[in-house]
């Protein structure tokens, strides 16, 4: 196991900002960055042993400074949508910047994928990765509340990709933090993941809007296209969701944190490689890359849609504005706790 700093470059106002290798010499590495404390690149092996890329990025930071699908970020103070841009807390409206439409994503305009986290190397003979930090200050992006926010991502020798996030606030506010890896497990040579066969336990799902809100219905997946509680290919039945795969799959109904439990798994025919996700929180969000035409990336220059796909565990969108959905707030006398792990393997 092996971990290297470099430099990556600096931020418009001349901030340094650092780039962390990840190495466990038996065909896994992980690089990341403390800016958007994100996931830049991760390199697993195939059923022949030969390791390859399955993310997209950048290989520098000038594109991450520019608008971009969020590769790799970690998102916050609110992962998803908040409908209009409000919520009621208490007696009071709270009116966040709407960067979607009349929506407010992953954030606002400043979110933190667009922060500069501080870092420090952690791990021994058997894990390595970065504990990145920062302090959301009271009013950031219009939320309410200081809230300083821990995240540990780390890599072992098993091909274990494991993220802890931590949280605490002065005030209650809202929180919901994940991240917004895109993957193909094909390698770099492929521009589509509709072969790749996905499972999950989930047994419903989120219908939306035409501005990609929920409605507040959990329906069950049974009989949808959304029913992938045996493996099927991501393509199967893509084309009878209205734009493709950009919704909220649903482990939990009722509980905002559960035990740590395996909740999806990917499999791409091609390589043999296969993904686990296990994760404690309620939801997960299925996005196929539908807005991916024309963006770019490391490999592939410019990208068709449906390139890659995220698996981004998460309380439920809009959920603070939806009492029936499990409550995504965090008061002062609480700790947010997240845990999420991406398990690799390959099939032989």
């Amino acid at each position: 196991m092996t971990v290297e700093k470099h430099e990556f470059g600096s931020t418009a106002d001349g901030s340094a900002v650092g780039l962390f290798v990840i190495d466990t010499e038996n065909g896994y590495r992980l690089t990341l960055t403390n800016y958007g404390a994100r996931i830049v690149s991760l390199l697993t092996p195939d059923r022949r042993g030969n390791s390859a890329e399955v993310t997209l990025g950048f290989n520098e930071l000038g594109p991450y400074l520019e608008p971009n699908p969020y590769y790799g970020a970690t998102i916050g103070r609110y992962a998803n949508r908040i409908a209009g841009g409000t919520f009621r807390l208490g007696m009071k409206t709270v009116r966040l910047a709407c960067n979607e439409g009349p929506n407010h994503l992953h954030g606002g305009h400043q979110g933190f994928d667009r922060q500069l986290w501080s870092a420090e190397l952690i791990g021994d003979s058997d894990f390595a990765g970065v504990r990145f930090a920062r302090v959301s200050r009271d009013k950031e992006e219009r939320y309410p509340g200081r809230l300083t926010v821990e995240l540990e991502v780390t890599l072992n020798t098993s091909g274990e990709l494991r993220l802890c996030y931590t949280a605490e606030t002065n005030k209650t506010t809202p929180v919901n933090l994940t991240n917004h890896a895109y993957f193909n497990l094909a390698g770099p040579d492929s521009v589509s993941i509709l072969n790749h066969r996905l499972e999950t336990g989930a047994a419903y799902y989120l219908p939306v809007d035409e501005n990609a809100i929920p409605t507040g219905e959990l329906r069950e997946v049974a009989g949808t296209a959304f029913d992938f509680s045996r493996s099927k290919a991501i393509g199967t039945e893509i084309d009878a969701v209205d734009g493709g795969y950009d919704h909220c799959m649903v482990f939990s109904a009722s509980e905002p944190v559960r035990e740590l439990s395996p909740v999806a798994q990917v499999y791409d025919p091609d390589s043999g490689r296969r993904m686990e996700v296990l994760t404690t929180k309620p939801g997960m969000q299925l996005y196929t890359g539908n807005k991916l035409a024309g963006s770019f990336d490391r490999h592939r220059g410019k990208l068709p849609a449906r390139a890659a796909f995220c698996l981004e565990t998460q309380h439920f969108p809009n959920a603070v504005n939806e009492p029936s959905f499990p409550q995504p707030f965090l008061e002062p006398n609480q700790a947010y706790q997240h845990e999420t792990v991406y398990r690799f393997s390959a099939q032989r």
